[in-house]
């Protein structure tokens, strides 16, 4: 499964947004997840992933487009297969 993330780091703390999942975008594509300070982004992604049942585990993490407030991501994860 492949996912785009934006993740920023800003005054009220560090977050990401999922930027094409039906769950994690939220209702208006506009829902973010903190990440903890010492957590380090791929930690953090796949933290929520595996929370929220989407993912069993995150395989890569890709930089796709990178400046000083924010960072775009390919995320490619191992499906959570439900039986």
């Amino acid at each position: 499964m492949k996912l785009a993330v934006t993740g920023c780091e800003t005054r009220q703390g560090r977050g990401v947004h999922f930027c094409n999942d039906p769950l994690l975008s939220g209702i208006n594509s506009n829902l973010w997840f903190p990440v903890r300070p010492d957590e380090d982004w791929f930690a953090g992604i796949e933290r929520i992933l595996v929370m929220n049942g989407v993912a069993e585990s995150v395989v890569s993490l890709t930089p796709l487009r990178d400046n000083p407030s924010c960072t775009d991501w390919k995320v490619i994860c191992n499906r959570k297969v439900i039986v």
